[in-house]
């Protein structure tokens, strides 16, 4: 499929799976995101990690701020996205720790970021993705940004999950060469460790 082709066909995939999850209730969002976090919590990767990077999330993403707490209550290194670069510019992905959600304000674009970065030294066992759509074989549809596939293409952590409500995975998804997939998915059912075919 042509490159534009494919392009169209993110923009329109991402307006519908973004529509599908925003209508989601808040009850809803909230059971199904705990029984995510314990999935997560409970997976062998994150039982060893020593240090996980996650997203804070926003909206109706899976809610990562009580797995976040629970990851810092276990004694684990914990780090947050944090977009740097100038004004006006794309930006790139860095990895930040924090010791406490308080220590998190909202950053340029209204995400929650760390007031004082400090960087995680390493790369980080566990990284814990948002996403807006996911086939099981590991492909990932996140916003339009390119952050994560950008990091992922030159820094490799240990194991990347991402987490998603059943929902959210898809059978097709439109794949360019930049997009980097994920070892496994965790839904409120379920953890699919994704196998990819050999590139």
């Amino acid at each position: 499929m042509p490159t534009d082709s494919i392009s169209e066909a993110k923009i329109m995939l991402r307006q519908t799976m973004q529509r599908r999850r925003d209508a989601l209730r808040a009850e809803e969002a909230a059971v199904w995101s705990r029984a995510i976090a314990e999935r997560v919590l409970a997976s062998p990767e994150v039982v060893r990690a020593a240090s996980v990077f996650v997203y804070v999330s926003i909206g109706r993403e899976v809610a990562t701020r009580g797995l976040i707490e629970a990851l810092l209550g276990e004694g684990k290194t914990v780090a947050v996205p944090f977009i740097a670069g100038e004004p006006g510019e794309p930006g790139h992905l860095e990895v930040h720790c924090i010791a406490s959600l308080a220590e998190l304000q909202p950053d340029r674009y209204g995400i929650p970021a760390p007031k004082h970065p400090r960087p995680l030294a390493g790369l980080p066992d566990v990284c814990l993705m948002p996403a807006v759509a996911l086939s099981e074989r590991g492909e990932r549809l996140g916003m339009g940004g390119g952050y994560y596939d950008r990091y992922l293409a030159t820094h490799r952590p240990g194991v990347t999950m991402a987490l998603a409500y059943e929902m959210q995975l898809v059978t097709m998804m439109p794949v360019e060469r930049i997009d980097q997939p994920v070892d496994a998915i965790v839904t409120e059912r379920r953890v699919i460790r994704c196998t990819l075919p050999a590139t």
